[in-house]
């Protein structure tokens, strides 16, 4: 897709793009595994690293440039952290099947307030702008 990308760009054309990095949500999954004593795994914890991107712009690109940030939100409750990951779509496209029940949310939420004092997700965000000779 990105040579596809490429091609279709004029020269001195920009690829500009922010993608999420398999640190996202990791507390979640953490959560879930601690609390759970399950083996889950979070769609989030597949995203490719992000040299893996570099590696693929830079076959395509002359100049490349990427940043890393990795963003923390604090949410009132565990409830509405989830509710929030269901309303934007970051809550991934698997569902293999549904381990968190209602009933086990006051143990997450609990594992969350003992670890972090208070329910936390991070979401890694890279950043890249490449440009065409």
């Amino acid at each position: 897709a990105v040579g596809q990308v490429a091609e279709r760009l004029l020269p001195g054309g920009w690829f500009v793009a922010a993608i999420f990095g398999p640190a996202s949500l990791i507390e979640l999954g953490d959560g879930l595994r601690q609390t759970l004593g399950a083996d889950v795994r979070l769609p989030a914890e597949d995203f490719l690293p992000q040299d893996a991107y570099l590696r693929c712009l830079r076959r395509h690109f002359s100049g490349v440039w990427s940043h890393r940030h990795l963003y923390r939100r604090d949410y009132p409750s565990c409830r509405q952290m989830l509710a929030h990951l269901r309303r934007t779509g970051t809550s991934g496209g698997r569902r293999e099947g549904h381990w968190l029940r209602p009933s086990h949310l006051p143990v997450l939420e609990r594992w969350f307030n003992e670890r972090f004092g208070g329910c936390v997700l991070s979401f890694e965000v890279f950043f890249f702008a490449a440009q065409k000779e």
